[in-house]
């Protein structure tokens, strides 16, 4: 197994809850990707600053809202996103992209706190060189999978990694590394990242007797001919606890219309358990998820459908995971966002059946079945042709043959959801579809005008369909278009401020909305069911020795940014007499370092504020102390400026972006974990420019 070592990072406290029924953790929610929450009342009114609320009417003016409203929480990135947030037992998890300068932005696993948004964790996948590999811009492009006390997730270097989180969730530190498989040097697959999205990495469906399901993202050069790795896999099995590959899957070839880039659906169906994955060279896969063994197969094209360079022609592939229902599997067919718009497909096939499900079978002038081929499966000039397949397993289709734009569906990158027996699926032309699941019969649709990358969400008969213009656009699920559409001057839709491609998700009576650049909490959320307030401390013996370091007098007023239980600021007080003030925006952290000062006595000497560092001024202090992550270290700077020259600031684990610290002490505990301690001197040393040529 290959292994990579990257950054973590930990600073904020966890509010740890049993895992909940209404926790959405992992893509699609459960099992059968199919988005739908079982909670009640969502929030259908909110606004953000710098955003709009759309009327129903398209002729009135939008109004434009200058303030957030009925926003849990907000959470910014340095970076982009483009994957959905997963939300399990307090803790809400999200693939972005960073940014660090000049330099080409990579990926960047982030995890926030669910009760307020603050940030607990960071993980940190550095880009491949390649652009035909990794664009960059879009950095982790799949949902993550939370089970228990483990997650899995693909980063930008299509690297398989498994985390165990339970350290975080006891608040005993960051999650440990249990495995990594870098699937580029185990397997030699050559991931294709497009340039204009969607950016899919696979986002891992629950588990099944241990084993999770890979899609390797292996696909063509930048030429968009030939697949340079034809004989690697594109999709492979592993064993979830320890990342040993159980088998794997080749059937796509030198086939592949792009890359692997959706995600497969885990389920048992009728009996008979399914690892169902739709593949790069535009067909459903089922596999027999103890041994790789195909089940059933399914072209998603229609025969003479054909692949063309430019605006990649009639024959698609699926973006998106496939969705069960009722044990029928739906899904979506289309082509990366950079050939724009055209004809897709929306199938309903019987997963139940076996071998061949295709609508039509390709064969030659004599009536002999034809092998598959990438281009184009029936040549009419050639004599070639398709006939129906006695065997298909097709219930039902909507495609792109209507004469009204609006009853025609167009390439798609968007799952569908389905509740009460009613089928709702966007395009990426910007048509929400209603349509009956049984039969295929067609309801309705709304046109977003714009791009959709997004899959509808249902809530309590309520859909949410958010867009790249930046809109969530709120419909009722009905099969009666006046009922499901609103008119007039009713809100049809809340612009977010700036682009989505990322599905919103709902979990715990709160939405949650990804735009490109925030993550958005909507509405009150749940109510704490006694809320036990932990953190991730600092070892008594490094609190000692960073004083020690910062040589902490009973002369010094020592800051503690982020103060926890108050540790720092009781050792500080009681092992130097200094005055110490800790700044902490936890309520019950607060109460508890309070309780912490006082049992010691030392309430003449050390204070806890309930206040944020950065709206404190702290600026007569003589020592900082500080654990926190290094994009926060850097945007204290100009707070950092305001102290007094002399003025020490010791951090460990962590250093200051950009400044040199004046001394780095190694303090290894008893039980082998090595800290690093960096101490600083008021004004920084900053590193010398480089010499002129």
């Amino acid at each position: 197994m290959l292994r990579r070592v990257l950054m973590v990072v930990v600073f904020a406290s966890v509010w740890p809850s049993a895992a909940s029924a209404e926790d959405w953790p992992a893509l699609g929610r459960s099992r059968s990707r199919n988005s739908v929450s079982p909670e009640r009342n969502p929030p259908l009114a909110w606004q953000v600053k710098k955003g709009s609320i759309l009327p129903a009417n398209p002729d009135e003016a939008k109004t434009k809202t200058v303030e957030d409203r009925n926003i849990r929480w907000k959470a910014d990135f340095d970076g982009r996103t483009y994957g959905s947030p997963i939300v399990s037992q307090g803790l809400v998890w999200i693939g972005t992209s960073f940014w660090d300068g000049d330099k080409k932005p990579g990926g960047m696993l982030r995890c926030f706190r669910e009760s307020d948004g603050n940030l607990v964790y960071e993980r940190r996948s550095e880009p491949l060189p390649s652009r035909a590999n990794d664009s960059g811009w879009t950095g982790i492009g799949g949902s993550p999978l939370v089970e228990e006390d483990h997650l899995w997730y693909v980063t930008n270097r299509w690297e398989v990694v498994c985390l165990d989180i339970g350290p975080l969730l006891r608040s005993e530190g960051p999650p440990k590394e249990r495995w990594i498989v870098d699937v580029i040097k185990e397997f030699g697959v050559f991931p294709r990242a497009t340039v204009m999205g969607p950016p899919r990495h696979c986002s891992i469906a629950p588990s099944l007797a241990d084993r999770i399901f890979i899609t390797t993202g292996n696909g063509i050069d930048e030429s968009n001919i030939g697949a340079p790795a034809p004989k690697a896999p594109a999709l492979v099995c592993l064993d979830k606890n320890n990342g040993k590959t159980l088998w794997t899957d080749r059937s796509p070839g030198g086939n592949v219309h792009c890359t692997e880039a959706s995600s497969p659906l885990v389920a048992e169906i009728a009996g008979r358990t399914q690892v169902i994955v739709p593949q790069g060279d535009g067909w459903l896969r089922s596999f027999d998820p103890t041994d790789g063994k195909i089940l059933w197969v399914c072209d998603l094209n229609r025969k003479e459908a054909i692949l063309m360079p430019g605006d990649g022609g009639t024959r698609n592939v699926s973006w998106s995971s496939p969705v069960l229902y009722e044990n029928r599997i739906y899904v979506t067919t289309g082509q990366m966002a950079e050939n724009g718009e055209g004809p897709g497909r929306l199938l309903c096939l019987d997963p139940t059946k076996s071998g061949d499900l295709s609508a039509e079978l390709a064969v030659d002038r004599d009536g002999k079945q034809l092998p598959q081929r990438r281009v184009q499966a029936v040549v009419v000039k050639d004599g070639e042709r398709a006939i129906p397949n006695p065997n298909s397993g097709l219930f039902w289709e909507l495609d792109a043959s209507a004469v009204d734009f609006e009853r025609q569906f167009h390439r798609s990158l968007s799952s569908v959801a389905i509740h009460d027996g009613l089928l709702v699926a966007t395009d990426a032309s910007g048509l929400i579809h209603c349509l009956d699941a049984r039969t295929g019969k067609w309801h309705w649709s709304h046109n977003v005008l714009d791009f959709c990358f997004a899959a509808p969400l249902v809530v309590d008969g309520n859909i949410f369909q958010a867009d790249e213009a930046g809109n969530v656009t709120i419909l009722r699920l009905s099969a009666d278009r006046k009922v499901a559409i609103p008119t007039g001057s009713s809100q049809l839709a809340v612009n977010m401020g700036n682009g989505i491609y990322a599905s919103p998700v709902f979990a715990n009576g709160t939405l949650y909305v990804a735009a490109a650049d925030k993550l958005y909490a909507i509405g009150r959320g749940r109510e704490q069911k006694a809320p036990k307030s932990l953190f991730v401390p600092t070892p008594q013996e490094v609190v000692t020795q960073m004083l020690k370091v910062a040589h902490v007098t009973d002369k010094d007023l020592v800051v503690d940014l982020g103060s926890g239980d108050g540790r720092i600021l009781v050792a500080a007080a009681k092992s130097s007499g200094a005055r110490a003030i800790g700044y902490e925006i936890d309520p019950k952290l607060v109460e508890l370092s309070r309780d912490k000062i006082k049992q010691a006595k030392l309430e003449k000497l050390a204070a806890v504020q309930e206040k944020d560092f950065y709206a404190a001024d702290w600026s007569e202090a003589s020592v900082v102390t500080a654990f926190l992550y290094p994009s926060v270290l850097e945007k204290l700077k100009p707070q950092f400026s305001k102290l007094k020259p002399g003025t020490r600031i010791v951090a460990h684990t962590f250093e200051i972006p950009g400044a040199i610290p004046d001394e780095v002490v190694e303090f290894k505990l008893p039980v082998g974990d090595l800290y690093r301690i960096f101490l600083y001197k008021c004004p920084f040393r900053e590193p010398s420019p480089p010499p002129k040529p």
